[in-house]
């Protein structure tokens, strides 16, 4: 998800499986475990998700997943708030 969350970065989600079309959320798979995504789409209690790095591939982002595999959608970072309170860190 660079540049927008970085590996590490500590994230504060709001547990809920209410999301729309570009929410960020993190999600359970399979494969990869706990994932953070952008939704792309939602349809019928399924949605597929897109990266924030145009860069990256992943089989993640050519599947349906389940939308009772939300954990929850992202609030914000605490290194993002850190660079907000602090804009010269």
């Amino acid at each position: 998800m660079e540049p927008s969350y970085r590996s590490g970065d500590i994230v504060v989600c709001f547990r809920t499986k209410q999301i729309k079309e570009n929410d960020v959320i993190a999600f359970k798979t399979s494969d990869y475990g706990l994932v953070l995504k952008r939704v792309s789409s939602l349809v019928l209690g399924k949605f597929k998700v897109s990266s924030d790095n145009p860069s990256y591939d992943s089989t993640i982002l050519n599947e349906e997943h389940e939308v009772e595999n939300i954990v929850g959608k992202v609030l914000f970072s605490l290194n993002s708030l850190k660079s907000f309170l602090n804009p010269l860190s």
